[in-house]
């Protein structure tokens, strides 16, 4: 019965990995120094840009993660830009992890990858097993899934390495404080800011950008659909364009905009007897966005209230309201969760000394319409 068993268990394995189809890479843009390059357990697949700040501090935690398994898990973060531009920003920011290009976007299809940053973690066969927001995965789940799956794989089995003729893009700079464009076909409908030299690229839909400009939640941003269309911004840091983002957008884009007071539910965030983080508790120095959105936590290195409230509207889905607060633009450490209300309002209170709660409060509307010609 034993060996009836033990063949059985073989025959099963030998079946799962003739199914396996390896996961194709465009090109291997870096291995990572502290990864096995031989026979481990598990792979996981970190979906990332360059543009993408929240990926940056995604990276960091894999890169803590990927330290702890060494020889169980092997993680590759998977790009599908120009391998010049990854390679460039890998080396500015000294990235460590295994990186690659996927430069026809097979595998970013393959699983249905959306939003970023998102990762899947593979076992050695190439069975999904989980998958998510790469802050999501924790020690215990890596712990968890060693115990179930014991098959392990080589890197060079796993992955398969294709080859493409790569058309280098010029990058473009900006000669005016303020420049915008149009964008028709949109590869990404989410909001995009990336900073570089001495401009800031805002990439999204209009009321994306406004919201972002004003520090409010986009549902308080009314634009026609015809209207609220994709651009790609450009902004001189320091400049007062850049200081006053939104209603330099307005203006420049020959727009009005009709605000209106109203009632609506939000969450009331008051600040009477806060205590707040210095700028010492978290330190990602190197990430120009320095924040990190999870799918219950939100962590931040050297953010202002203002920042925060925006942040947190935007992972609520509802607007933020503040109250008695001394200074907006102070800069501070946060981690702060959302997932759950009730740990919502204790952790606010225990970490900050910050009382929230749901309400009915007066919100401001920003009405979008074009100039009349």
């Amino acid at each position: 019965m034993k060996n009836r068993k033990l063949i059985t268990s073989l025959i099963l394995a030998f079946c799962s990995l003739i199914g396996f189809s390896q996961i194709k890479l465009s090109e291997q843009i870096q291995m990572s120094k502290s990864a096995s390059q031989e026979s481990v357990s598990l792979y996981f697949i970190d979906f990332w840009a360059t543009w993408c700040g929240p990926c940056i501090s995604a990276s960091k935690y894999l890169t803590v993660l990927q330290s702890e398994y060494p020889n169980d898990l092997h993680i590759v973060s998977l790009s599908q830009e120009n391998p010049d531009l990854v390679k460039a920003f890998l080396k500015k920011h000294d990235l460590k992890l295994t990186a690659a290009i996927d430069n026809e976007g097979e595998t970013f299809k393959k699983y249905k990858v959306h939003s970023l940053p998102y990762g899947v973690l593979l076992n050695a066969n190439g069975a999904k097993i989980w998958e998510g927001h790469p802050a999501d995965l924790k020690s215990h789940d890596i712990n968890n899934y060693l115990r179930k799956y014991k098959t392990r794989s080589d890197y060079s089995a796993f992955f398969e390495v294709l080859k493409y003729e790569i058309v280098n893009e010029e990058q473009y700079t900006p000669e005016k404080a303020f420049e915008f464009k149009e964008i028709v076909n949109v590869e990404n409908d989410g909001l995009q800011i990336e900073n570089e030299g001495d401009y800031v690229e805002i990439k999204g839909r209009l009321n994306e950008i406004l919201a972002y400009g004003w520090k409010v939640n986009s549902n308080q941003v009314k634009v026609k659909e015809e209207d609220n269309k994709f651009y790609s911004l450009y902004f001189k840091k320091n400049s007062r364009g850049f200081r006053n983002m939104s209603d330099t957008i307005v203006r420049k884009l020959k727009l009005k905009n009709k605000t209106k007071k109203s009632l609506g539910e939000v969450y009331v965030l008051d600040f009477s007897s806060a205590t707040l983080w210095d700028t010492f508790q978290i330190d990602w120095t190197d990430n120009p966005t320095r924040y990190l959105i999870g799918t219950a936590d939100i962590k931040a290195d050297n953010l202002s209230v203002k920042d925060i409230s925006y942040l947190l509207g935007k992972a609520l889905e509802t607007p933020v309201v503040l109250k008695n607060v001394d200074d907006y633009y102070k800069l501070h450490d946060w981690d702060i969760h959302f997932k759950y209300y009730d740990l919502m309002v204790s952790s606010l209170n225990d970490n900050y000394g910050i009382r929230l709660q749901k309400e009915k409060s007066e919100l401001i509307s920003y009405n979008i319409t074009k100039k009349a010609p």
